[in-house]
């Protein structure tokens, strides 16, 4: 009767965790990055940087908008913004600085489009607030930063993905420049993916105390009780909290998009229950445990 209790006990935990696997809206109404931007206090909205030539400084004598680096040298390729959202979910700014063309008095920035995680058709509106743009009041001489800035709580919800954005830079002389953005997002329910990896384990364990009853009958007494455990089953149980931890760092920790759906929360549990079974395939191989009348920890004669 304990065995089934068990067993029905691994089942329902499996069946309530995959519930709570479901995406959960976040409760934030607002965008945290107006007020964000805010306390940086040098920073003005997206609409336009306005100053005469001279204020800004000394432009280059050539006529082009063009991202620079840190030492001020025009990028080489593409420039890309690229923000990496792990379980804590709290804002980031990231900033780019444009050489400026001669006799720029205004520059403007503007979103190009939604931003579209296109694995898992999913789609992070433009114009909901969680990406706001913005410029830096105070720049090098002939160069204005661009200020992004993403709240992946607010408004809606940023489901886990890897998203692909733009924005274009636009000065009032010269052509305009075109910058990608880059939004990943891991789900933020890392105890999820604990649950179901420890619940491989003890469901690899479980199995285990059958298999030796099954295999020495009733000359043996199995026994829920660590403290009765035999040095083969502790040596299944190392191996499945093993597997475990393995099995988080490598399934979820190492994918900064990873979205805890019942299939890769399945993935981490087979994996652990996998890794706790080998682990008693290990030990059966040194021969058969000893028939006398014992509970699983021990003979008592």
């Amino acid at each position: 009767m304990q065995w089934l209790v068990l067993g029905l006990a691994v089942a329902s935990m499996f069946g309530i965790v995959s519930q709570l696997s479901r995406p959960v809206q976040p409760g934030r109404a607002a965008s945290r990055c107006p007020d964000r931007l805010k306390e940086l206090k040098d920073v003005t909205r997206a609409n336009g940087l306005n100053e005469p030539a001279s204020e800004a400084g000394a432009a280059p004598e050539t006529g082009t908008l063009a991202a620079v680096d840190g030492q001020g040298k025009p990028v080489q390729g593409s420039t890309v913004l690229k923000f990496r959202f792990g379980p804590e979910r709290g804002v980031l700014i990231r900033r780019q600085t444009f050489r400026l063309p001669a006799g720029t008095n205004m520059i403007q920035a503007a979103l190009i489009n939604d931003f579209v995680d296109g694995q898992r058709d999913r789609v992070l509106p433009a114009e909901a607030g969680q990406v706001v743009l913005g410029f830096q009041r105070r720049s090098a001489p002939g160069t204005a930063t661009l200020v992004a800035c993403i709240d992946p709580d607010g408004p809606g919800a940023m489901r886990p993905g890897s998203y692909v954005g733009a924005a274009s830079v636009s000065a009032s002389s010269g052509p305009s420049a075109t910058l990608s953005i880059e939004v990943s997002a891991q789900d933020r329910r890392w105890w999820l993916v604990l649950a179901f990896a420890f619940g491989g384990g003890l469901a690899g364990i479980i199995v285990k105390l059958l298999a030796d009853r099954q295999t020495i009958g009733d000359h043996v007494e199995v026994s829920l009780n660590p403290r009765s455990w035999s040095a083969r089953t502790w040596v299944a149980f190392a191996a499945g909290v093993t597997t475990a931890i393995y099995s988080f760092l490598t399934i979820y920790a190492d994918d900064p998009t990873f979205s805890a759906e019942f299939g890769t929360l399945w993935r981490v549990a087979a994996e652990t229950f996998a890794g706790t079974l080998a682990a008693k395939a290990l030990t059966d191989l040194a021969g058969p445990a000893a028939n006398g009348k014992r509970t699983e920890g021990g003979t008592t004669g």
